[in-house]
């Protein structure tokens, strides 16, 4: 919902998109130069913004977080093990039954530069919504919204929450998958890490495709154009800008599944007859990596790596079919 069935935003895309997002700064009625010109300031030196802003809590929680993460990733980053993902990490090949089968192999500092790059793109990614929902005031909401995966009294009762979860419980994880990793990774751990990941994918892309673009598009459109009208053209341009984010690298989604994602996604983040709903839109997008992540890691294999062992190419398609429910969003 960004290493298994990961939609990653990468580099290019963030900085893409974060150029868009200065475009459509207009958008939101409240905003001012000032808010927009903090704003940036926050993007370029983590904690700076806020502290100008006298927010010092999210200065030192969200700033604090995203300096940990950089300084994590460059650690790791800056190691002769480091593997080019994925050419180097995933390979499919057939097993002896015809089977297709999936070999994942992963140094330690693979592993931990990709989860603090990770980390920090969506902390970043929930700055950029923070400013902008609050209008560079200081919003509490913010914390509440990242918690929303475990605020089941507001969603428990949704079918929209329960069809999607209910896919990821019913169906296994994916067959035939190892994992060739240093003996310094255990599953636990890497079980441990995704899962926060994985919750922190879903409140930082939802905050910024559905409460950012899509909502800023709306109340752009509204003014000229009907409310339905308003209201579908702001799904379809968030959920392309969510397609267009994302790569297919590895087993990741492609292009074509993250469109169909986001369209769902905003559906229920707006609907017809109804308000923006954050919470539900960041719960199902989070449960559904986690519950990915969660039966990969349970149904794999883990074998220790080789040294220097990577898989070096992969032999086939890399993208699974939608129908196998096995995307990450």
């Amino acid at each position: 919902m960004g290493q298994v069935l990961r939609i990653k935003l990468n580099s290019k895309g963030v900085f893409y998109l974060f150029g868009l997002a200065l475009m459509m700064v207009p958008f939101q009625a409240h905003a001012d130069l000032k808010c927009a010109g903090t704003a940036l300031v926050e993007w370029l030196v983590p904690g700076l913004g806020y502290t100008i802003n006298d927010d010092y809590d999210k200065a030192l929680i969200f700033g604090g977080l995203r300096w940990w993460a950089i300084n994590g990733y460059m650690q790791y980053s800056d190691s002769e093990n480091l593997q080019d993902y994925p050419d180097e990490v995933f390979k499919e090949t057939k097993n002896e039954d015809g089977e297709n089968a999936t070999d994942i192999y992963l140094s330690k500092e693979t592993y931990y530069s990709m989860a603090y790059l990770r980390l920090y793109t969506n902390i970043s990614l929930i700055t950029f919504y923070d400013f902008y929902d609050g209008g560079c005031e200081n919003n509490t909401e913010t914390y509440w919204e990242i918690l929303s995966p475990f605020q089941f009294w507001k969603f428990g009762d949704s079918y929209t929450f329960w069809i999607p979860t209910g896919i990821q419980l019913a169906t296994p994880g994916i067959s035939n998958l190892t994992y060739h990793v240093d003996a310094e990774l255990t599953r636990e751990q890497m079980q441990k890490i995704d899962f926060i990941n994985s919750q922190l994918t879903g409140a930082g892309e939802e905050m910024f495709f559905r409460g950012f673009i899509q909502r800023s598009v709306y109340k752009g459109l509204n003014r000229s154009f009907s409310k339905g009208t308003a209201r579908w053209a702001s799904i379809f341009v968030a959920s392309s800008l969510f397609a267009f984010a994302h790569d297919g690298s590895g087993f990741s989604a492609n292009p074509g599944a993250a469109f169909l994602a986001g369209i769902y996604l905003g559906t229920v983040y707006h609907p017809a007859k109804g308000d923006f709903n954050l919470t539900e839109t960041i719960a199902i997008h989070s449960w559904w990596n986690s519950l990915i992540s969660y039966k990969n890691y349970r149904d794999a294999n883990f074998v220790e790596r080789g040294d220097g062992e990577t898989a070096k190419t992969l032999t086939v398609n890399n993208y699974q079919p939608l129908f196998g429910f096995t995307y990450r969003f």
